[in-house]
């Protein structure tokens, strides 16, 4: 099984190589080779950092929940079926009993893990391999997509999406994040690709639903921001482009399928009901704080279970998120690591601030600069919801990686633009 697991795996990269070199632009396609074997590399450091520095944790309790159910589909193919079918918390209590990790999220996952438990015959360093491969599949779509529409931007994509540690460490690997910033890869990518050529194709539309359906069931926080704030950017987007065909038709169904997803989001996951959301936010921040040791969590004195306290709380949960730990905290390699992203964050952000002010783009793209609000708008809404709702240092570090490398590259690009400029960069 797992020669057959490995020789699959080696099919589906060759498959990926093929399918993407045809439409690839020569100069950026050459990273694709490095940026898979990175990728593939620290799905199995995930797995060495929780065996040998955390002795456990939950990617090999989430896996051992995948075997389980895997073993129970060869055995009872019916049950297996029924479970996998049935409602969050109405599962068949013989097979949920059974399962480590029993929330909603975690159950879904864990039913994710089985079918590649079934494919690798149960081995947690090949399943490792495949989830970290599907991550990088989404991601180049991501930054294929972007670099077509803003090619001088090729430097900050790659440094962004492949070499911030915090982004591309915690998106490879059998853990919940790979599996959905995969997913958030392909639903953006996708939809600048059908913005690009005109048309839906049922490949690209099949993609798109399937992964919007997985990042519902395993991030719904990631949902809900990618329904709401990405159909004002691509409506951005299409106002930007000259010329663009059927552009109020486009506008009209995506300001229309905003609204519709909107009103439905209550239907869509328990969680995300805006009258029941701040008692959810306000439970989970008491769980997670009191779990937590001390100087390890933010400590969000004025939140309570109402959207007026989560208002007040929003500018301390951004700034905290951005400022801790500071250089003085510092603990290990690991908030190590956290600070230097934080403090480059914050010094390229500034310096790409003045320079965009400096060169005034929205006299020449008018929507352009609407279309750089709402990104930024949505990874701060998304963080500070994150910070609230996570208040543990090491969990919002994770957490906040497919909001926070949106912000790498929007500081990066700025400055790359301006260095391209001035003749120091080709």
């Amino acid at each position: 099984m797992g020669l057959f697991s490995c020789c699959l795996l080696g099919l589906l990269i060759y498959l990926h190589y093929q399918n993407v070199s045809k439409t690839a632009i020569p100069n950026f396609f050459y990273f694709y080779p490095f940026a898979l074997l990175l990728k593939l590399s620290l799905g199995i450091g995930v797995g060495l950092l929780y065996t040998f520095h955390y002795n456990g944790g939950d990617t090999f309790s989430l896996y051992n929940d995948g075997i389980i159910l895997s073993e129970i589909a060869r055995n009872d193919f019916s049950a297996y079926f029924n479970f996998i079918t049935s409602s969050a918390y109405r599962y068949p209590e013989e097979i949920i009993s059974q399962l480590t990790q029993s929330n909603a999220s975690s159950t879904y996952f864990g039913i994710f893990l089985s079918f590649l438990a079934l494919i690798t015959g149960g081995n947690y360093w090949i399943s490792s391999l495949y989830l970290s491969f599907f991550a990088f599949t989404g991601i180049w779509k991501l930054i294929s997509e972007l670099y077509i529409i803003y090619p001088r931007s090729k430097y900050s994509l790659l440094f962004s999406f492949l070499l911030i540690p915090s982004f591309s460490f915690w998106s490879a690997g059998i853990i919940k994040e790979s599996l959905a910033l995969g997913c958030i890869g392909w639903i953006i990518g996708c939809g600048f690709e059908v913005i690009r050529l005109h048309k839906i194709n049922i490949e690209t539309l099949f993609i798109f639903l399937i992964s919007l359906l997985i990042l519902l069931k395993i991030k719904f926080y990631y949902f809900a921001g990618l329904i709401t704030f990405l159909p004002l950017v691509y409506t951005a987007f299409i106002l930007n482009k000259k010329n663009y065909t059927y552009k109020v038709r486009y506008i009209f169904i995506l300001l229309g399928s905003m609204g519709i997803l909107f009103y439905l989001l209550p239907y869509f996951h328990y969680h995300l009901d805006l009258n029941r959301l701040p008692a959810t936010l306000y439970l989970n921040y008491q769980k997670l704080y009191q779990n937590s040791d001390t100087g390890n969590a933010i400590l969000f004195p004025q939140l309570k279970p109402t959207w007026i306290s989560i208002l007040k709380s929003v500018p301390k949960a951004i700034f905290t998120s951005f400022t801790y730990p500071s250089i003085t905290s510092i603990k290990n390699i690991f908030t190590a690591i956290v600070c230097i992203e934080n403090y480059l964050l914050i010094i390229c952000s500034s310096i790409s601030l003045f320079l965009f002010v400096k060169s005034n783009p929205q006299q020449k793209q008018p929507y352009f600069l609407w279309m750089l609000l709402i990104v930024i708008l949505y990874c701060f809404t998304l963080i500070a919801l994150i910070s609230l709702s996570s208040p543990n240092l090491g969990s919002l570090n994770r957490y906040k990686i497919g909001a926070t490398v949106f912000l790498f590259y929007l500081a990066f690009t700025q400055i790359e633009v301006f260095l391209r400029d001035k003749g120091l960069l080709k």
